[in-house]
C-alpha cells in the first residue's frame, strides 16, 4: 500500500472512532434524569365532586360518556343518582351507567 492510501485509511479510522465516541456520550449523557421535572399529579384529586352532593363518580369513560363503569355505593335517594358516595363504606355493586338504563356488571 501506498503511505497516501495509508494516512487516508488511518484518518478514517481516527474519524469513525471520534464519531464512536462522541455518540456514545452523547447517549450515555441523555440517560440521565433532568432534575427539574415536576410530578403535576399530585395536584389532582379524582374524588372531587364525590362528596356532598357533587354526584360525580371516579370511574372511567368511554367516549362521550356513554358507558361509565363504577362502584354504586347508594341505591335509594337524591345522593345515589350518580351511584358512587364517597362517605359510605360499603359497596353495593359495580354497574355500568349509561344513558338509558342500568346495567349491572
Amino acid at each position: 500500500m501506498s503511505p497516501a492510501k495509508l494516512k487516508l485509511i488511518n484518518t478514517m479510522k481516527l474519524r469513525t472512532l471520534l464519531i464512536g465516541c462522541f455518540g456514545g456520550f452523547i447517549m450515555l449523557n441523555s440517560c440521565t434524569e433532568s432534575p427539574s421535572v415536576k410530578d403535576y399529579s399530585a395536584y389532582v384529586n379524582p374524588f372531587i365532586g364525590t362528596g356532598g352532593h357533587g354526584h360525580t363518580f371516579p370511574g372511567a369513560v368511554v367516549p362521550h360518556g356513554m358507558i361509565q363503569p363504577s362502584p354504586d355505593t347508594r341505591i335509594d335517594g337524591w345522593d345515589a343518582c350518580s351511584g358512587y358516595y364517597y362517605d359510605d363504606n360499603t359497596i353495593n355493586g359495580f354497574f355500568a351507567h349509561s344513558r338509558q338504563r342500568h346495567r349491572l356488571l
